[in-house]
C-alpha cells in the first residue's frame, strides 16, 4: 500500500513527460506535422460522403490507394452521429459568439433553435477547450488539443502510480500504456475523449488529497473536480466520479490514509461535494437555463397567448413535452 513517506520527484516527472511526449509523437507524428487529422469530420464527410476532393480537402488519399491495399478508406469511428451533427458544430457556434461578445445561450442551428445550455453534449466551459476556442480554435489546435489530452491522461497515470511507490519504469510503463489504449485511441475526436481523459487526474488529485488532507488541498480537489464535471457527457462523468469515489473508499477502509487526520478527512469529503456542484452548477445549472430562454431571438418564436380550455389528459400526454412556444 501506499507510504506517506513517498515523495514524487520533480525531474522523474519532467523525463516521464518527456518520454511520453515522445511516444506520442512517433504515433500520430503525421498529424502533428503532416496536416492529417483526427478530427472526425475531417475523416468522413457526414453530408456527402463520396471521396472528392471538394469534400476532403486537396490532400486526400485516392480511393484506388485504398482498394489495391484491401484496405476500407474509412476509420473505425465510435459513435460518431453525436460528434458530427452536435458537438464539432458547437466549436463554431461557441466561437463566433465569442467574436460578437456574446454569451453561447441560444443555439439557431439545431431543432430551429434551442437553448445550447441545456444540451448536455457541448462543454463550452470545460477550461482547456475555453481555452483552445480562444486561442483561434483552428483545426490544427483542435489537432493538438485532442492529442493533449491523451497525453495528459497518460502523464496523470503516471504520477497516480509514482504515488502508490511503483519504480520509475514501471509507472512509465503504465503511462504508456495508457497512451496506446484502445479506448482512449478509438474515441479520438469524439465527445467521450474529455470525460474519459480526465480519469487519471481524478485519481491522482485524489491521491495527492488523501496523503495530507486538509483545508487547502479541500479547495483545490473541489476545483479539480468541478473542472472535471464541465467536461460534458454525464454518464461518463458517472463512470469516472463512481470509480473515484470507490477508490477513495477503499484507502481509507484500508488504512491507506492518516489515520490521525480520518476525522478531517470526512469533514473534507462531506463539503467537498456541494463545493463542487455549486462550482459546477453556477456555470451550467438552472440560472443558465433560465437565460437561454429569456435570450431566445423574439424574430424566430413568439410565446403563444392562447389559453386552451381544461381537459382530463390521457395517460400518453402526461410524459409529453408542455405547449407554449410556436414558429
Amino acid at each position: 500500500m501506499h507510504s506517506k513517506s513517498y515523495s514524487n520527484s520533480g525531474r522523474s516527472a519532467w523525463l516521464a513527460a518527456g518520454l511520453l511526449f515522445v511516444c506520442l509523437t512517433a504515433v500520430y507524428y503525421d498529424v502533428m506535422f503532416l496536416g492529417r487529422s483526427v478530427i472526425m469530420s475531417n475523416l468522413f464527410n457526414p453530408l456527402d460522403p463520396r471521396p472528392l476532393r471538394q469534400n476532403y480537402g486537396p490532400a486526400m488519399v485516392p480511393p484506388v490507394e485504398w482498394s489495391r491495399r484491401n484496405l476500407y478508406p474509412f476509420p473505425n469511428l465510435r459513435d460518431p452521429l453525436a460528434t458530427w451533427s452536435q458537438w464539432e458544430p458547437s466549436w463554431k457556434f461557441f466561437k463566433r459568439a465569442l467574436e460578437r461578445r456574446e454569451w453561447p445561450l441560444w443555439n439557431p442551428y439545431i431543432a430551429g433553435g434551442t437553448p445550447a445550455m441545456a444540451n448536455l453534449l457541448p462543454q463550452f466551459f470545460f477550461p482547456p477547450y475555453t481555452l483552445t476556442v480562444l486561442l483561434g480554435g483552428s483545426m490544427r489546435l483542435f489537432n493538438w488539443y485532442i492529442l493533449l489530452l491523451l497525453w495528459s491522461a497518460a502523464f496523470f497515470t503516471f504520477l497516480f502510480l509514482r504515488r502508490h511507490e511503483l519504480t520509475f519504469v514501471a509507472s512509465l510503463a503504465g503511462g504508456v500504456i495508457v497512451l496506446m489504449s484502445g479506448m482512449l485511441n478509438q474515441n479520438l475526436g469524439s465527445i467521450l475523449m474529455q470525460p474519459l481523459a480526465c480519469l487519471p487526474l481524478a485519481l491522482y488529485a485524489s491521491r495527492v488529497f488523501l496523503d495530507r488532507p486538509d483545508s487547502r488541498r479541500t479547495a483545490v480537489l473541489a476545483l479539480i473536480y468541478a473542472m472535471i464535471a464541465l467536461a460534458s457527457f454525464p454518464p461518463l462523468l458517472l463512470g469516472v466520479f463512481g470509480i473515484t469515489t470507490v477508490y477513495v473508499l477503499v484507502a481509507i477502509i484500508l488504512g491507506d490514509a492518516p489515520r490521525a487526520r480520518v476525522g478531517l478527512l470526512w469533514t473534507g469529503a462531506v463539503l467537498l461535494g456541494p463545493t463542487t456542484l455549486a462550482l459546477s452548477a453556477a456555470i451550467t445549472g438552472d440560472f443558465c437555463r433560465r437565460c437561454c430562454l429569456a435570450a431566445r431571438p423574439r424574430f424566430t418564436r413568439r410565446r403563444a397567448k392562447i389559453r386552451q380550455p381544461w381537459r382530463r389528459k390521457e395517460p400518453g400526454e402526461v410524459l409529453r413535452p408542455p405547449g407554449g412556444f410556436e414558429l
